[in-house]
């Protein structure tokens, strides 16, 4: 990030964010970012979604944190859908221990979600040399090819009690700044090799009565 003054041009470097450990862990929804639209290619064709960002901070039951004391810290960028099939359908539906009515379909308010406690399944993938917290991806019975969705699981008992989101700790605009970096990223990409055609990255991608929001 760079402040400039008239006499003064300021570089600082945000904080760099510590990998949530492997594993399954309590975690807490502390935010949903809206992102706006991005340009996606589904059956070979352009078309414009919504997105929402997920954020969670993680709390691995051995008590490890980050070097700075903070929370760990994972986010999810998901279409924002709730057809059948969607992403965020299915982590709704898995997060919730049951499957949507179609009442609860005609709208559903995601700010629900912010303090919502769950379980999430992390995996590490490392890229560039540096190593990267994702959600495990849950494949679908009906269709384990293409349908996935970052595994999110009812926390319950004394775990869900006990979990307090930490928010001293969580700066929103670095996470949309995040996203914002990736997107220019892309489109960088794509016009730099105008005749490939980009590649779909479509988020469509129990029965108990547990429903926490």
């Amino acid at each position: 990030m760079i402040e400039v003054k008239d006499d003064e041009i300021i570089l600082s470097a945000e904080a760099t964010q510590e990998p949530a450990p492997e594993g399954r862990h309590p975690a807490i929804c502390i935010d949903v970012i809206p992102l706006g639209k991005e340009e996606e290619v589904w059956n070979d064709r352009p078309t414009m979604t919504d997105k929402v960002a997920l954020v969670w901070q993680v709390f691995p039951e051995s008590g490890e944190r980050q070097s700075t004391g903070a929370p760990f810290q994972i986010d999810v960028k998901v279409t924002a859908s709730l057809n059948t099939g969607a992403r965020l359908r299915l982590m709704l539906e898995s997060w919730r221990g049951r499957p949507f009515t179609a009442e609860e379909l005609k709208g559903f308010n995601l700010a629900k979600l912010k303090g919502v406690p769950c379980y999430l399944n992390v995996l590490h993938k490392v890229h560039n040399g540096n190593i990267y917290a994702n959600l495990e991806d849950a494949m679908r019975e009906d269709d384990p090819q293409q349908r996935k969705f970052g595994k999110v699981e009812p926390c319950l008992n004394g775990v869900a009690a006990s979990l307090k989101a930490e928010l001293e700790h969580y700066e929103r605009a670095s996470v949309i700044r995040r996203y914002e970096r990736m997107r220019e990223r892309r489109v960088v990409a794509a016009s730099a090799s105008a005749s490939s055609i980009p590649q779909s990255v479509s988020d469509s991608d129990d029965n108990s009565t547990y429903v926490p929001f």
